[in-house]
């Protein structure tokens, strides 16, 4: 469902099959005022933060491929000084590393350092 909260029951890797297993429940809109604060995090944040979040995701799950699709679509998606550029061009540098491509990693770090070199702390 678009836009619903879930709780985390509980995740588990399953080695075998090279899978996760993520258990959810869903939560009630009136339970502990989740529906204002999942109306505020849509307003504020939008599509931006499905794909970030989608992204990490994958990411740490080792499905770096599927990762680096949702990461790719944010470079077309993100404004040029959004806090959160330097980290999505490490992960696609560690992402094309992982895969052997060593002009796309180190395109991708260099950018990643530049835009931390820019940003005010």
């Amino acid at each position: 469902m678009l836009g619903s909260i879930f709780k985390i029951v509980s995740i588990e890797r399953i080695e075998d099959e090279k899978l996760w297993s993520i258990k959810f429940v869903l939560s009630s809109n009136g339970e502990s005022g989740m529906k204002p604060a999942n109306e505020s995090l849509k307003t504020t944040l939008g599509n931006q933060a499905t794909l970030i979040s989608l992204g990490n995701l994958f990411y740490e799950m080792g499905r770096l491929n599927t990762a680096e699709k949702y990461y790719k679509k944010l470079l077309n998606v993100l404004n040029k000084d959004d806090r959160n550029l330097s980290q999505l061009y490490k992960r696609l540098g560690n992402i094309t590393l992982s895969n052997d491509d060593y002009q796309s990693a180190d395109r991708y770090d260099r950018k990643a350092l530049e835009l931390e070199l820019q940003s005010p702390s």
